[in-house]
Protein backbone atom coordinates (compact mmCIF):
# COMPACT_ATOMS: atom_id res chain seq x y z
CA UNK A 1 0.00 0.00 0.00
CA UNK A 2 1.33 3.41 -1.24
CA UNK A 3 -1.50 5.42 0.73
CA UNK A 4 -1.34 7.95 -2.24
CA UNK A 5 -4.88 9.54 -1.38
CA UNK A 6 -6.67 5.99 -0.69
CA UNK A 7 -5.86 2.30 1.06
CA UNK A 8 -5.43 0.26 -2.49
CA UNK A 9 -3.19 -2.05 -2.94
CA UNK A 10 -1.31 -2.26 -5.93
CA UNK A 11 -2.96 -5.13 -7.55
CA UNK A 12 -6.07 -3.80 -6.76
CA UNK A 13 -7.09 -7.34 -4.50
CA UNK A 14 -6.90 -6.41 -0.89
CA UNK A 15 -8.19 -3.11 -0.74
CA UNK A 16 -8.55 -1.55 2.90
CA UNK A 17 -10.72 1.01 4.98
CA UNK A 18 -9.79 4.29 6.97
CA UNK A 19 -11.27 5.07 9.94
CA UNK A 20 -10.32 8.47 10.91
CA UNK A 21 -6.43 8.42 9.52
CA UNK A 22 -5.16 11.24 7.32
CA UNK A 23 -3.00 12.08 4.84
CA UNK A 24 0.06 13.94 5.29
CA UNK A 25 0.42 16.57 2.59
CA UNK A 26 4.47 17.22 3.97
CA UNK A 27 5.80 14.35 1.99
CA UNK A 28 6.44 10.38 2.03
CA UNK A 29 10.31 9.02 3.50
CA UNK A 30 13.38 9.44 1.13
CA UNK A 31 13.25 10.01 -2.53
CA UNK A 32 9.12 8.36 -3.45
CA UNK A 33 7.52 9.64 -6.18
CA UNK A 34 4.78 9.89 -3.99
CA UNK A 35 3.19 13.03 -1.55
CA UNK A 36 1.10 11.34 0.87
CA UNK A 37 1.76 9.39 4.15
CA UNK A 38 -0.93 7.85 6.15
CA UNK A 39 -1.14 9.58 9.87
CA UNK A 40 -2.79 8.32 12.72
CA UNK A 41 -3.64 10.22 16.18
CA UNK A 42 -3.88 7.25 18.58
CA UNK A 43 -7.57 6.49 17.78
CA UNK A 44 -7.60 5.52 13.79
CA UNK A 45 -6.95 2.10 11.99
CA UNK A 46 -7.20 1.13 8.28
CA UNK A 47 -9.61 -2.01 8.18
CA UNK A 48 -9.26 -5.32 5.77
CA UNK A 49 -12.01 -7.32 7.19
CA UNK A 50 -11.62 -10.78 7.22
CA UNK A 51 -7.83 -10.51 5.23
CA UNK A 52 -5.41 -12.67 6.55
CA UNK A 53 -1.80 -12.19 4.46
CA UNK A 54 0.01 -14.90 5.64
CA UNK A 55 -0.97 -17.72 7.88
CA UNK A 56 0.07 -20.67 9.84
CA UNK A 57 3.96 -20.79 9.85
CA UNK A 58 4.47 -19.66 6.47
CA UNK A 59 7.65 -17.64 5.49
CA UNK A 60 6.99 -14.21 5.73
CA UNK A 61 8.33 -10.21 5.09
CA UNK A 62 6.87 -7.16 6.09
CA UNK A 63 8.67 -3.70 5.36
CA UNK A 64 7.33 -0.63 6.01
CA UNK A 65 8.19 2.77 6.68
CA UNK A 66 7.53 4.42 9.84
CA UNK A 67 7.70 8.07 11.06
CA UNK A 68 6.77 8.37 15.30
CA UNK A 69 7.63 9.99 18.67
CA UNK A 70 5.64 8.23 20.49
CA UNK A 71 8.05 6.31 22.27
CA UNK A 72 6.62 6.52 25.67
CA UNK A 73 3.63 4.38 24.66
CA UNK A 74 3.10 0.87 23.33
CA UNK A 75 1.77 1.46 19.46
CA UNK A 76 0.73 -1.03 16.73
CA UNK A 77 2.50 -0.74 13.11
CA UNK A 78 0.22 -3.80 12.05
CA UNK A 79 -1.71 -6.87 13.29
CA UNK A 80 -3.44 -10.14 12.49
CA UNK A 81 -4.42 -13.58 13.93
CA UNK A 82 -5.94 -14.65 16.92
CA UNK A 83 -5.41 -14.08 20.55
CA UNK A 84 -3.83 -17.05 21.67
CA UNK A 85 0.11 -18.02 22.04
CA UNK A 86 1.46 -18.39 18.63
CA UNK A 87 -1.18 -17.02 16.98
CA UNK A 88 -1.67 -13.13 17.03
CA UNK A 89 1.20 -11.48 14.57
CA UNK A 90 2.26 -7.74 15.60
CA UNK A 91 5.02 -5.57 14.91
CA UNK A 92 4.86 -2.61 17.25
CA UNK A 93 6.76 -1.53 20.22
CA UNK A 94 6.43 -1.79 24.20
CA UNK A 95 6.07 1.27 26.51
CA UNK A 96 8.89 3.79 26.90
CA UNK A 97 12.28 1.55 25.20
CA UNK A 98 11.48 3.23 21.65
CA UNK A 99 12.52 -0.38 20.06
CA UNK A 100 10.52 -2.01 17.32
CA UNK A 101 8.44 -4.91 18.59
CA UNK A 102 7.96 -8.45 16.72
CA UNK A 103 5.61 -10.44 19.06
CA UNK A 104 3.92 -13.86 18.38
CA UNK A 105 1.33 -13.45 21.12
CA UNK A 106 2.47 -14.91 24.59
CA UNK A 107 6.55 -14.14 22.95
CA UNK A 108 8.44 -11.23 21.74
CA UNK A 109 11.42 -9.97 20.61
CA UNK A 110 13.11 -6.19 20.51
CA UNK A 111 15.16 -4.28 17.49
CA UNK A 112 18.61 -3.01 19.11
CA UNK A 113 17.72 0.38 17.57
CA UNK A 114 15.49 2.92 18.40
CA UNK A 115 13.26 3.87 15.92
CA UNK A 116 10.72 6.46 17.71
CA UNK A 117 12.90 9.17 17.53
CA UNK A 118 10.55 11.17 15.15
CA UNK A 119 12.27 10.32 12.00
CA UNK A 120 11.90 8.27 9.22
CA UNK A 121 12.66 4.70 9.72
CA UNK A 122 12.62 1.58 6.81
CA UNK A 123 11.63 -1.32 8.78
CA UNK A 124 11.87 -5.16 7.37
CA UNK A 125 11.03 -7.78 8.98
CA UNK A 126 11.69 -11.38 7.87
CA UNK A 127 10.69 -15.20 8.68
CA UNK A 128 12.22 -18.62 6.79
CA UNK A 129 10.36 -20.68 8.82
CA UNK A 130 7.17 -21.45 11.48
CA UNK A 131 9.47 -19.99 14.70
CA UNK A 132 10.71 -16.66 15.81
CA UNK A 133 13.70 -17.62 15.82
CA UNK A 134 14.16 -17.93 11.99
CA UNK A 135 13.32 -14.18 12.09
CA UNK A 136 15.65 -11.44 10.83
CA UNK A 137 15.02 -7.34 11.57
CA UNK A 138 16.34 -4.80 9.60
CA UNK A 139 16.44 -0.80 10.31
CA UNK A 140 16.98 1.25 7.42
CA UNK A 141 18.96 -1.53 5.38
CA UNK A 142 21.12 -2.88 7.65
CA UNK A 143 20.39 -6.03 10.02
CA UNK A 144 19.43 -4.84 13.25
CA UNK A 145 18.61 -8.13 14.76
CA UNK A 146 18.78 -12.13 14.49
CA UNK A 147 15.98 -13.28 16.64
CA UNK A 148 17.15 -15.88 19.16
CA UNK A 149 13.79 -16.29 21.16
CA UNK A 150 11.88 -19.66 20.17
CA UNK A 151 8.34 -19.77 19.94
CA UNK A 152 6.28 -21.48 17.25
CA UNK A 153 4.38 -19.05 14.74
CA UNK A 154 1.09 -20.48 14.05
CA UNK A 155 -0.55 -17.23 12.89
CA UNK A 156 -4.42 -17.72 13.20
CA UNK A 157 -7.52 -16.78 10.80
CA UNK A 158 -10.09 -15.77 13.24
CA UNK A 159 -9.29 -11.37 12.85
CA UNK A 160 -8.13 -10.23 9.89
CA UNK A 161 -5.15 -7.62 8.91
CA UNK A 162 -5.19 -4.18 10.75
CA UNK A 163 -2.65 -1.61 10.47
CA UNK A 164 -2.32 0.96 13.18
CA UNK A 165 -3.88 -0.86 15.44
CA UNK A 166 -4.05 -4.31 17.60
CA UNK A 167 -7.35 -5.70 16.93
CA UNK A 168 -6.77 -8.66 18.52
CA UNK A 169 -5.30 -7.52 22.01
CA UNK A 170 -7.55 -5.94 24.75
CA UNK A 171 -5.94 -2.89 24.77
CA UNK A 172 -5.75 -2.05 20.91
CA UNK A 173 -2.44 -0.19 21.21
CA UNK A 174 -3.19 2.08 18.48
CA UNK A 175 -0.48 3.96 16.23
CA UNK A 176 0.56 7.63 16.81
CA UNK A 177 2.65 9.05 14.20
CA UNK A 178 2.83 8.37 10.18
CA UNK A 179 2.98 5.01 8.26
CA UNK A 180 4.01 4.67 4.34
CA UNK A 181 4.70 2.06 1.76
CA UNK A 182 3.88 -1.09 3.72
CA UNK A 183 4.76 -4.23 1.93
CA UNK A 184 3.79 -8.11 2.88
CA UNK A 185 4.88 -11.17 1.38
CA UNK A 186 4.51 -15.09 1.62
CA UNK A 187 8.19 -15.53 1.60
CA UNK A 188 11.73 -14.11 3.28
CA UNK A 189 13.38 -12.23 1.18
CA UNK A 190 17.28 -11.83 1.23
CA UNK A 191 18.99 -9.18 2.54
CA UNK A 192 20.02 -7.78 -0.90
CA UNK A 193 16.08 -7.35 -1.55
CA UNK A 194 16.16 -5.58 1.80
CA UNK A 195 18.66 -3.23 0.89
CA UNK A 196 16.55 -2.49 -2.54
CA UNK A 197 13.73 -2.16 -0.57
CA UNK A 198 15.29 0.39 1.33
CA UNK A 199 17.26 1.92 -1.73
CA UNK A 200 15.06 2.10 -4.59
CA UNK A 201 11.49 2.01 -5.69
CA UNK A 202 9.90 -1.29 -6.65
CA UNK A 203 7.20 -2.16 -8.31
CA UNK A 204 5.38 -5.52 -8.68
CA UNK A 205 7.30 -6.66 -11.51
CA UNK A 206 10.65 -5.57 -9.75
CA UNK A 207 10.65 -7.55 -6.95
CA UNK A 208 9.09 -10.64 -9.26
CA UNK A 209 12.55 -9.58 -11.42
CA UNK A 210 14.66 -10.12 -7.90
CA UNK A 211 13.09 -12.92 -6.06
CA UNK A 212 11.12 -15.65 -8.00
CA UNK A 213 10.01 -17.42 -5.37
CA UNK A 214 7.91 -14.90 -3.83
CA UNK A 215 4.55 -14.87 -4.43
CA UNK A 216 3.45 -11.29 -3.54
CA UNK A 217 0.43 -10.68 -1.45
CA UNK A 218 0.66 -6.90 -1.43
CA UNK A 219 3.10 -4.39 -3.11
CA UNK A 220 3.24 -1.05 -3.06
CA UNK A 221 3.93 0.30 -7.01
CA UNK A 222 5.55 3.78 -7.46
CA UNK A 223 6.01 3.44 -10.97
Amino acid sequence: WDFEGDAQDSLGLNNGTINGATFNTFGAPTFYNNTDSLYFDGNDKVDFGSFIPVSGGTPRTISAWVNSSADGNEVTILEWGTHSNGERFRLGSNSGNGKLRVEISGTAQESSANIFDGNWHHIVVTFSGNNLNTGKIYIDGSLDTTITTSAVINTGSTQGLEIGRAPAHPENLSWIGSLDEIHIYNDDISALEVSELFGTQLTADGLEYMSQTADIILQADNA
